[in-house]
């Protein structure tokens, strides 16, 4: 395992903590839960976030990727989670299209232009990108949606990343936009 305590766009220190694979079910809110599919597993990875101007500074987590060399993709994150005061909150779910007023009063997804979609402006030639589409609706119903994250003004947090990889998945490499956090090894 190689991690390192490294600076994040001269606002944050971030230093990795320990990375857990678990089983397939997918805890995406505390209000669903998504199943991967059978030859899926996933993983998290912990990580101290510390602001360098000990001031809340904006923090993005669309800039996690998880980069496989063997399959050659990069992988966007499916969940993120930060503690504030000791309790884990979630980073809101946004996705890219206008909602219609029934979605913004059934869904736990938003949508708002304001907020860039960062996880795209870290392409890798030759590289497959790894999006994270998930169904609000049912498998009668489907409403698939491309998510990603809103950021949070943050000062100090524990921050938690999610990946769903493939079961033959064994190592990668963990970047936050171009710096490289963690190479990992998993079985």
């Amino acid at each position: 395992m190689f991690a390192q305590t490294v600076i994040l766009d001269d606002k944050f220190e971030l230093e990795f903590k320990k990375v857990v694979k678990n089983s397939r079910l997918f805890e995406i809110h505390t209000s669903s839960i998504v199943t991967t599919s059978k030859d899926c597993k996933k993983i998290q990875f912990r990580f101290k976030l510390k602001s360098l101007t000990n001031n809340k500074e904006d923090f993005d987590p669309n800039k996690f990727y998880m980069i496989s060399d063997t399959y050659k993709k990069r992988i966007r994150l499916v969940d993120a989670k930060y503690t504030y005061q000791g309790v884990v909150n979630e980073f809101k779910i946004l996705v890219n299209n206008e909602l219609t007023e029934k979605e913004r009063r059934k869904y736990l997804y938003s949508y708002d232009p304001t907020v860039k979609d960062t996880f795209h402006e870290y392409q890798r030639e030759g590289y497959e990108d790894i999006n994270t589409i998930l169904n609000f609706g049912t498998k009668r119903n489907p409403d698939n949606k491309e998510i990603y994250f809103n950021h949070r003004d943050l000062r100090t947090s524990t921050i938690d990343i999610y990946f769903a990889v493939p079961l033959e998945l064994t190592e990668g490499d963990i970047y936050y936009g171009t710096v490289k956090l963690v190479d990992f090894q998993v079985e």
